[in-house]
């Protein structure tokens, strides 16, 4: 596997920056997973790193060889798409093996049984391998899919929001399986979604996009605890962190550029007497948990809580904000570095 390396990478498609200066490092053996809204450059980047597009501006290295000038199959990477994109009149064994029928390759079918065969086993698809695609569940189509990027070994694997099409408890089967698959291989990859779940639980480091730029890269755990900006704190959690004007919650002792706070759901406290007054206006019930939607003046908030609290819609309660995990934007939604008073 190789380093993948983009270099203030810029690609415009007529008056729109889909990618605009942006830089990133992927290390050899690393998970990192583009997390972004629609629209974000995530798909574009990737394309970019694959070589199905050009970029106007920058560079795209792999195992510290320059390769933005060359095509797909000189890169040799492998790009699993959203769709499965399967041969259906293929059988699993066929379409495993198609990477390695290639001409250039010319490898003997001893050799490509034993490696299909292989991948096979890793992705619990050898009782499969006679079965025609057609037969295959959702779930199956694309643990072939991932397997015939799998089958070449090549030095980066490059994905596409590969799991979006699956309901959510396949989902989160392939996703244990996908992470499991990349550990065992010590594979680089970069996966692009815009589902912060599968963000959270995939990645080495995660980086937002938004706009075509790259605003935070690191570890899931550090981008939700010290986000740089209101965007890259919506991105992840859920529910969302809550962003409220800091007049509606009469707090002292705020920087002066302070124009927004940000707290999360789970560091909001209910009752206390010198609380603020709200009103229930929403329960969502998740099982272990629960999310509450108060209701005060003009403003919403969601709370998280364990779904032992006795609460009931149109509930009048009181609640307080752990001031020591209270975040403060500017107007422009970046993040301002001095804490509030404690």
């Amino acid at each position: 596997m190789s380093e993948l390396r983009l270099e203030n990478l810029r690609k415009t498609f007529g008056a729109i920056a889909a990618v605009d200066d942006l830089s990133l490092r992927v290390a050899d053996g690393e998970f990192v997973v583009l997390l972004g809204p629609t629209g974000a450059g995530k798909t574009t980047t990737l394309r970019l790193a694959a070589g199905l597009e050009n970029p106007d501006a920058g560079a795209v290295f792999i195992g510290g060889r320059e390769v933005t000038g060359l095509t797909p199959a000189e890169r040799d990477v492998a790009f699993v798409f959203q769709q499965y994109s399967l041969y259906p009149h293929y059988t699993v064994f066929d379409n495993l093996a198609f990477p390695l029928r290639a001409p250039g390759r010319k490898w003997p079918e001893e050799r490509i049984r034993s490696r299909v065969e292989e991948i096979a086993a890793m992705l619990d698809m050898e009782h499969k391998l006679q079965n025609r695609a057609t037969q295959l569940s959702g779930g199956e189509m694309q643990r072939v899919s991932i397997g015939r990027a799998l089958v070449r070994a090549p030095n980066l694997f490059l994905m596409d929001e590969p799991l979006s099409s699956l309901d959510a408890k396949l989902r989160e089967s392939m996703r244990v399986e996908l992470k499991r698959i990349q550990r065992d291989l010590g594979a680089t990859i970069l996966y692009v979604t815009h589902d912060q779940l599968e963000a959270m639980t995939l990645a080495d480091r995660i980086g937002i996009l938004e706009d075509g730029k790259l605003v935070q890269v690191g570890a899931p755990r550090e981008i939700y605890e010290n986000p740089v900006s209101v965007h890259a704190a919506r991105r992840l959690g859920s529910p969302p962190m809550n962003i409220l004007p800091p007049q509606a919650l009469g707090l002292p002792d705020l920087p002066p550029a302070a124009a927004q706070i940000g707290i999360r759901p789970e560091d909001v406290e209910l009752g206390g007497d010198s609380g603020i007054v709200a009103r229930v206006e929403s329960l969502e019930h998740l099982g272990a948990s629960m999310v509450a939607g108060l209701g005060f003046g003009n403003e919403r908030l969601h709370v998280l809580l364990d779904d032992s609290q006795r609460l009931r819609r149109g509930q009048q309660i009181t609640f307080t904000l752990n001031r020591e995990k209270i975040i403060c934007f500017d107007s422009q939604g970046r993040r301002i570095d001095a804490p509030p008073a404690a």
